[in-house]
């Protein structure tokens, strides 16, 4: 709280706003004869990095800090503050970097000043290693419940910068990938956090339908790990070439036999697999026993290539399309 003067002696109080952050510091390991180890000694500064996620609705630009905090217009764009013992110009006003320690540059990077491969090393090898280390911390806060899965979400899955920020962005790509293949930054109802290659399958959250919404929910019957994740986290390059994607194909494939299905349950699987948004899926169906038969008979007929050529005769239902 802040204590003012008010008007006619009295004082007012103000409320100052404040946000919680998870920290994390990280000293990178130095091997004898490693880049890191190597590139330390060149420029005297030990690898020393740490990053701060805002929780809850909080959000930030994502500032630079080399122990105290460096110009507002040096920002990462990742949505998170990053820390480090970065080479800075003389004047504290700006990072040794240039386009060609960019990543993709080739020998430049081999051939530029020690503190600007310093610099590209800090960004592009050792920060990825730092959100391992966070992501972690994360989920085990979240098991704990002391942060919720949004939270996990929004610090391990930092913003892809503009594109003009080439050093941020392929840090960001660089974390992404770190993260979907060697930790647990998927969350599925069947088994807490998993990792990309755990035989999971990804989402979006499902349109306001029946049909969507049930057929997420058949595969969780089914102890699929289905991951529902953000529009934002979703349409992540990174993301999208790292996951398997909920599709009808994906659905047969895992789903097994529909015996045991109740009457509503094959009905909006019937709808799912001829739904205009996949056009032609109605052949991964093929065989399935989910079209209803008219009569004293009843019963279910399986889908084939041509159903309509097979006499079964379908009751149409007015809350689902045939």
């Amino acid at each position: 709280t802040l204590e003012e003067p008010g008007t006619g002696g009295a004082a007012t109080v103000r409320t100052a706003a404040s946000s919680s952050y998870v920290v994390i510091q990280y000293y990178a390991a130095m091997q004898p004869g490693s880049t890191t180890r190597k590139l330390s000694d060149q420029v005297e500064l030990p690898p020393l990095l740490g990053v701060a996620v805002p929780l809850g609705a909080a959000t930030c630009r994502g500032h630079l800090f080399s122990h105290l905090l460096l110009p507002s217009s040096l920002t990462t764009g990742l949505g998170v503050h990053v820390n480090a013992n970065f080479a800075l110009d003389q004047n504290r006003r700006g990072l040794q970097l240039s386009s060609s320690s960019a990543p993709g540059s080739g020998g430049e990077l081999e051939r530029a000043e020690p503190k600007v491969r310093w610099n590209a090393h800090l960004i592009h090898h050792l920060l990825p290693a730092v959100f391992g280390r966070l992501a972690d911390a994360m989920v085990d806060m979240h098991a704990r419940g002391d942060i919720t899965k949004e939270d996990v979400y929004r610090g391990v899955f930092p913003a892809a910068p503009a594109e003009q920020d080439e050093h941020w962005r392929a840090a960001s790509a660089a974390i992404h990938a770190r993260l979907l293949d060697r930790h647990r930054v998927l969350h599925t109802d069947n088994s807490g956090w998993v990792r990309a290659n755990d035989d999971a399958v990804c989402c979006t959250p499902p349109p306001a339908t029946h049909t969507h919404e049930r057929i997420v929910s058949l595969l969780l019957k089914r102890k699929v790990n289905v991951v529902v994740l953000p529009q934002r986290i979703y349409d992540m390059q990174a993301v999208r070439a790292r996951v398997v994607d909920v599709t009808p194909r994906e659905v047969r494939r895992r789903l097994g036999p529909v015996t045991a299905l109740t009457r509503d349950d094959k009905l909006h699987l019937l709808n799912y697999f001829l739904l205009p948004d996949y056009g032609g899926a109605a052949g991964e169906a093929e065989d399935l026993p989910i079209i209803p038969l008219c009569g004293a008979t009843g019963g279910w007929h399986p889908v084939g290539p041509r159903p309509w050529e097979t006499g079964a005769a379908c009751h149409r239902r007015p809350n689902l399309q045939y």
